[in-house]
C-alpha cells in the first residue's frame, strides 16, 4: 500500500514521507492498523498488520494526490459512519448513525433500517458536520450507495457498523442527552457520564447500589434496557472492579484536558465539532486532572496553521490559558502532540460568505417599548428569557427561522412526561411552517412547562413561573477563568493599573442582574487596583462576555 492514514496529523500520508513508529497508521479504506515496511530493493510501503490487504485498500489514492492543505477534500475526520444514542422526553431513547459530509461526492446514500422506514440522502446536501439518522436497534448495520459514489468513499460509507451486542454491555458517551459508541480499546474516565445498553436476557443482577454508583434507568426499547451512570470524580476501588468485570472496560483519569474558554461556540455540529463565528482571538485552556507531572513539554498543534505550533510547559501551575490568532474559515483540528484523543475540532464561519454559512434555528423578538428587533439562537438562555417576557407583555415573538431540513418536537411536558408533538417541514411550504410554529409557541406559552426541541439545533424550555426578579449566571468557563485570574493577581510583577481597562461593567447593573455568588466574584476582580500585565488579555475577554450578558438582559 502506498498510502495510509496518520492518526497524529489526521491526514493521508505517503509511505515515502512516513516515519517508523508503532500504532500510528491505519488503512484509509477499512480502518485496520497498518505498519510501515522497507525492503532492500523495494521502496517503502504500508501493510495491514493482519495480513494481505484487499485490492480496494492496495489501490487507494487520494484525489489530486493529496488530502492535506493543498487538496480539494479538506481534512479527514474519521469518515466512517458511527453509532450514537440519543434520549428524548428524559426517559426514552433510540439509536442514530452519524454520516459524515463527503465534499465533491455525488449520488445517494440509502438507510434501509431507518427508525421510521427507509431513508435516502443526497450526499451533496449533507451539511458540514454530517447528519444523524435515527435507526432501529440491530446487531449490525450496512449503508447502501448509488452507482455515482466513487471509491474509496463507497468502501467508507458501506463498511459494516457494529450495532448492539446481545451478549455484552454496550457503552456510549453521555453529553447533553446523546453520545457516540465507546470502542472496546478505549477507557472510561472518572467523573464522566455514560449510557449503558444491554439486552434483557442479561438481566439486572450485579448492579451497584445508587449511593455507590449514581444511575438513572431509562425506558425499555425493543427488549433493550438502558441506564445512564455517573462515575465518581475520585477513584473508587468498588466502582473500578465493577466496570472491569461487568462492562469489560478499563477506567482511568485523563492526563490532560483541552477546552475552549472564548468565544462561546455558536453550536455543536453533528460530528462534535464546535462552530465559532468570526472573532479576534480564541482562548484555550489546558488543564490536568491528576497531580502527576509525567508530562513536561508538549506541542500544541493546529492542523490548518502549523506555524502556530506552541510549546507548552506543563510542569507549572494549571490551568494554562493562552490565545490563538484568528483561524482561517473552515475546519481546524487542534490536538496535543502524541495525544490525538485530547483534541478539539473547530469550524470557523463568517456570515457574509453564503457558502460558509451553517444554518441554525433563530428566534426574532420585538421589544414593546422601543420597537427594536432582537434575534437569538435556540440554544441561548436569552431565548428562554425573551419568551418569558412575552407573558409579561413586554415582548412579542415576530419569527422563528429554521433550516430547510428540520424537525421539531413541541408541547407541554408535565409529570406524566407525555410524548411531545412532532412537526416536520412539508415540501414546498417552509414559510407557512415557520408561521404555524410561531403561532403554536405563542398559544402554548403559560400553559405549563413548554418544551421546544430542535434536535441538534438546540432545545428551549420555558416554565410557567413569571419571575420579574430573575437573575443570570456566569457560564462555567467564565467562572473558572475568573477564579484563575483572581488567583494569579497575587503575582506582584509588571503591574498594570486595572482602572485603565475601559471595558469594565457597571457594578450597579452587575449586582442587579447577576446572582449573588457571581456578583461577589466579579466585584473581587474589580476590587484590585493593579494586576500583572500578562493577565490583561484574559481579563478583557471575560469582561467582554460579562458586558454582552448585561447588554442582553438589561
Amino acid at each position: 500500500m502506498e498510502w495510509a492514514f496518520d492518526k497524529v496529523s489526521q491526514q493521508d500520508i505517503n509511505a515515502k514521507d512516513a516515519i517508523r513508529t508503532a500504532n500510528r497508521y491505519t488503512c484509509p479504506v477499512c480502518g485496520i492498523e497498518c505498519t510501515l515496511r522497507r525492503g532492500n530493493v523495494k521502496k517503502p510501503y504500508f501493510a495491514h498488520i493482519n495480513g494481505a490487504a484487499p485490492e480496494a485498500c492496495e489501490n487507494y489514492h487520494p484525489r489530486n494526490g493529496t488530502n492535506g492543505n493543498n487538496g480539494h477534500l479538506g481534512f479527514r475526520f474519521h469518515p466512517f459512519p458511527k453509532l450514537y444514542i440519543r434520549t428524548y422526553n428524559s426517559s426514552n431513547w433510540y439509536l442514530e448513525i452519524l454520516i459524515y459530509d463527503y465534499p465533491l461526492e455525488k449520488g445517494e446514500i440509502s438507510i434501509p433500517f431507518g427508525l421510521f422506514g427507509q431513508v435516502k440522502i443526497s450526499i451533496p446536501e449533507i451539511k458540514v458536520g454530517g447528519i444523524r439518522i435515527p435507526v432501529k436497534t440491530m446487531e449490525s448495520y450496512a449503508l447502501q450507495t448509488s452507482d455515482e459514489v466513487t471509491p474509496p468513499y463507497e468502501q467508507m460509507i458501506c463498511s459494516s457498523i457494529d450495532g448492539l451486542d446481545q451478549k455484552n454491555y454496550n457503552v456510549f458517551y453521555c453529553s447533553d442527552g446523546s453520545g457516540m459508541r465507546l470502542h472496546k480499546k478505549q477507557s472510561l474516565i472518572w467523573g464522566q457520564q455514560y449510557f449503558i445498553v444491554w439486552h434483557m436476557n442479561l438481566g439486572m443482577l450485579g448492579w451497584l447500589p445508587n449511593n455507590v454508583l449514581p444511575q438513572e434507568k431509562l425506558n425499555t426499547n425493543d427488549q433493550w434496557l438502558c441506564k445512564m451512570i455517573c462515575l465518581p470524580d475520585a477513584q473508587n476501588p468498588t466502582v473500578e472492579k465493577w466496570v472491569n468485570n461487568k462492562l469489560n472496560y478499563q477506567i482511568k483519569h485523563p492526563p490532560l484536558t483541552l477546552s475552549t474558554l472564548f468565544p462561546i461556540p455558536d453550536r455543536i455540529l453533528d460530528d462534535g465539532s464546535l462552530q465559532i463565528s468570526e472573532t479576534k482571538f480564541i482562548f484555550l485552556s489546558i488543564d490536568r486532572n491528576t497531580t502527576s507531572e509525567d508530562f513536561h513539554e508538549l506541542i500544541f498543534v493546529s492542523e490548518a496553521l502549523p506555524q502556530y505550533t506552541k510549546k507548552i510547559n506543563l510542569c507549572g501551575q494549571m490551568p494554562i490559558i493562552f490565545a490563538l490568532n484568528p483561524l482561517p474559515l473552515g475546519r481546524t483540528h487542534l490536538w496535543i502532540d502524541g495525544y490525538p484523543d485530547i483534541s478539539i475540532s473547530l469550524y470557523h464561519t463568517q456570515s457574509m460568505f453564503c457558502d460558509q454559512y451553517i444554518p441554525g434555528v433563530e428566534f426574532t423578538f420585538q421589544d414593546s417599548e422601543t420597537n427594536e428587533y432582537i434575534s437569538s439562537p435556540a440554544f441561548s438562555s436569552y431565548t428562554t428569557f425573551q419568551l418569558k417576557k412575552i407573558l409579561l407583555g413586554n415582548t412579542s415573538l415576530v419569527q422563528v427561522s429554521l433550516p430547510k431540513k428540520a424537525s421539531v418536537l413541541i408541547g407541554i411536558q408535565g409529570d406524566n412526561k407525555k410524548l411531545l408533538k412532532e412537526y416536520s417541514i412539508p415540501e414546498g411550504s417552509h414559510k407557512a411552517f415557520e408561521q404555524q410554529l410561531k403561532d403554536e409557541i405563542v398559544q402554548l406559552l403559560g400553559k405549563g412547562k413548554l418544551v421546544i426541541d430542535f434536535g441538534n439545533y438546540g432545545k428551549v424550555e420555558v416554565d410557567n413561573e413569571l419571575n420579574t426578579d430573575e437573575k443570570i449566571s456566569l457560564t462555567d468557563s467564565n467562572r473558572k477563568k475568573l477564579k484563575w485570574i483572581i488567583a494569579q493577581i497575587s503575582l506582584e510583577n509588571n503591574l498594570y493599573p486595572i482602572g485603565g481597562i475601559k471595558e469594565f461593567p457597571n457594578l450597579k447593573l452587575t449586582k442587579h442582574w447577576f446572582n449573588e455568588d457571581d456578583y461577589i466574584l466579579i466585584k473581587k476582580l474589580i476590587g484590585n487596583r493593579f494586576v500583572p500585565s500578562f493577565l490583561l488579555p484574559y481579563i478583557r475577554s471575560v469582561i467582554q462576555e460579562i458586558s454582552i450578558q448585561l447588554k442582553l438582559f438589561s
